[in-house]
């Protein structure tokens, strides 16, 4: 049986901000646990904080262009994918 997770905006966000090390370590489980064939669920406001988030860090300046796009190809293909 496959290990189930439910991915916050959070854990996600951490792949691709600068987060506390903390946090990093943790998003990088769930992503090798993910690699590893865990299902992931997400919480139905999962996607507008996702979008808030990554474009206003990108305003900011903090997220660059390409970083910002990489999430957003990522997250498009995760939907293709459903």
């Amino acid at each position: 049986m496959a290990t189930e997770l439910v991915l916050d905006a959070s854990v996600s966000l951490a792949w691709f901000l600068k987060e506390t090390p903390e946090r990093a370590t943790y998003a990088a489980a769930v992503n090798a646990a993910a690699a590893e064939g865990a299902i992931l669920h997400v919480p139905v406001q999962w996607g507008v904080e996702m979008g808030h988030v990554l474009l206003r860090e990108h305003r900011r300046k903090v997220l660059r262009r390409e970083k910002l796009q990489e999430a957003l190809e990522l997250w498009k293909f995760s939907f293709a994918n459903d």
